[in-house]
């Protein structure tokens, strides 16, 4: 008989957003070891509820105003005390019975924790980031919201049964901390079973993957890279995902961009992402060598490997980690213009089957660590220690 878990959490409900596909994936894994997953969300007002996206099904705590104070108001009060997301999460429960909680979030762990405590259901909690104030330039972020975070972390995450970590840097904290952790990054079905190969008669393609309100990545160095590398002949190209093309154009004239290779796409589906980068010949990733870079996992990073796709990357002692610079991607010393011509300029000196071996072995490196099967065995012993654990207590 199959078993039921409830994995919430404010935003993961989002359909093609990194938040929701990484969910999604992870509930491959539970299902995999007998569990069925029932997803909590919150939802846009007019959202069907609940919705069934794929094999899953989504519950969603509807918000009543979709634009205006209003709705700013809405967002602030559920963001403090979680009133009316914990009350969908109470009516699932009551329905459903879980045998397990699982939670990616933070305004209502408290309140899940006394439910899972008094009901004696295994409570695990997700952590896939970890920001600092410094990151943040709103008040309400900066002051509230990331204190509310710090505090999961340094207390209420340490009450819960489990964790389940998506970062060497994440996993290493909670161990330290005498918390039983599991580490699982990005999983993916890694089906690709080929690269589109690299041919030396065309441009090095080189394609960056974002969205419009992500402040941790930084492309633009790899923009002017590319306007000084083409100045004479189009060597590459740069295709870019998710940032609206308003955003660019307010520092550089589209038309020329365009005419040196580089083309802005805007927010797209999922699946035309993954055409894009799969046919491109490397990504590219540069962050801030700080907490946030070390303790997430971009999912993007995960998938452009897994569709063969090498990164490029710059050192930050986060998911650079798992690169052999030169051998499944390249990692560089730091982010800045110079740095990046450079590594580019090297890069052209390669022939087609140095640039083919480098994604051939990014593809075999993704197939090993990012396929979700290989996480199976790993999270069905680790929730079968804390069941255990948990008797042995009551």
């Amino acid at each position: 008989m199959m078993k039921n878990v409830i994995y919430i959490g404010e935003n993961i409900g989002t359909p093609d957003t990194a938040m929701f596909i990484h969910c999604q994936n992870v509930a491959r894994i539970f299902k995999d070891i007998g569990y069925n997953v029932l997803f909590v969300s919150i939802g846009e007002k007019g959202q069907d509820n609940p919705h069934i996206y794929g094999e899953n099904k989504y519950y969603y705590s509807i918000r009543r105003h979709s634009k205006g104070i209003s709705r700013k108001l809405e967002h602030i009060t559920e963001e403090l005390s979680g009133n009316q997301f914990y009350k969908v999460f109470l009516q699932v429960a009551e329905e459903n019975h879980p045998d397990l909680i699982l939670y990616y979030g933070y305004s209502i762990e408290k309140k899940l924790l006394k439910y899972a405590h008094i009901k004696g259901v295994p409570f695990l909690v997700e952590r896939v980031d970890w920001f600092e104030q410094s990151d943040h330039n709103k008040f309400f972020y900066k002051y509230i919201v990331q204190r509310k975070v710090d505090y999961s972390y340094s207390c209420l995450d340490l009450q819960a049964d489990g964790i389940i970590a998506i970062s060497d840097y994440l996993e290493k904290y909670f161990t330290s901390k005498q918390m039983k952790v599991v580490r699982i990054p990005p999983v993916f079905d890694t089906n690709t079973e080929m690269i589109t190969e690299y041919k030396a008669e065309n441009p090095i393609s080189i394609v960056y993957c974002g969205s419009a309100g992500n402040k941790k990545d930084y492309y633009m160095p790899v923009v002017d890279a590319l306007l000084f590398l083409n100045r004479e002949e189009l060597r590459y190209t740069l295709q870019i995902i998710g940032i609206p093309s308003d955003k660019i154009s307010s520092k550089y004239d589209m038309k020329v961009l365009q005419k040196y290779g580089i083309f802005v796409y805007g927010k797209i589906g999922n699946e035309q992402a993954r055409k894009i980068i799969h046919e491109s010949d490397f990504s590219v990733l540069f962050r801030d060598p700080k907490r946030y870079a070390k303790a997430g996992f971009s999912t993007k990073f995960a998938e452009s490997m897994v569709l063969g796709v090498p990164v490029i990357c710059n050192s930050v002692g986060g998911a650079d980690t798992v690169i052999t610079n030169g051998v499944n991607g390249i990692v560089i010393d730091s982010r800045d213009k110079e740095r990046i011509i450079n590594i580019l300029s090297e890069i052209l000196t390669y022939d087609e089957n140095h640039i083919n071996q480098i994604k051939n072995q990014a593809l075999d490196f993704a197939n090993s660590f990012f396929n979700y099967s290989g996480y199976v065995d790993k999270l069905r012993a680790f929730i079968a220690d804390i069941t255990s654990g948990m008797k042995s207590n009551g």
